[in-house]
């Protein structure tokens, strides 16, 4: 999945229709178990590559909740949050403590 969401990323992700017959999913599973993977730091990506896959990820989703809303840093919305809570993958880095 990561690797099909990789290639396909440049032209908005891959059309529904193949990312069904490819996977046998919904377009809103797909991307959420891409987010979560990519999320993952157990997933070899670099992190251009995580970046995209995570923004790319947040656009979908949100396009299909409808709840895209521009901010400082691209598009933010609830979709992506709502996936990765449904797979289980923390939404928040722990706090960095400083070091000493």
């Amino acid at each position: 999945m990561v690797t099909f969401a990789l290639w396909w990323g440049p032209y908005g992700g891959g059309r529904a229709d193949d990312i069904f017959v490819a996977f046998g999913v919904d377009t809103r599973t797909f991307f959420g178990r891409v987010a979560a993977a990519a999320s993952s730091p157990e997933t070899d990506l670099s992190a251009v590559q995580r970046t995209e896959l995570l923004t790319l990820c947040r656009r979908r989703l949100d396009r299909l909740d409808g709840t895209v809303q521009a901010t400082r840093s691209g598009v933010s919305g609830s979709g992506l949050q709502v996936a990765l809570e449904r797979s289980g993958t923390p939404t928040r880095r722990p706090a960095r403590t400083p070091s000493a």
